[in-house]
């Protein structure tokens, strides 16, 4: 199943890497949001 993540900042950092969003969080101290999608497989 394809799923989506969009990490954000208040302060306007946004990514779709975890990773990033690790280095964000350590470097700057802020509390990161995190959105997601689960796409289900259509049925045939």
């Amino acid at each position: 199943m394809p799923i989506t993540m969009i990490i954000s900042c208040g302060c306007g950092f946004k990514t779709t890497k975890l990773e990033e969003a690790e280095e964000h969080a350590k470097q700057t101290k802020h509390v990161l949001r995190i959105q997601g999608t689960v796409t289900p497989p259509r049925s045939r």
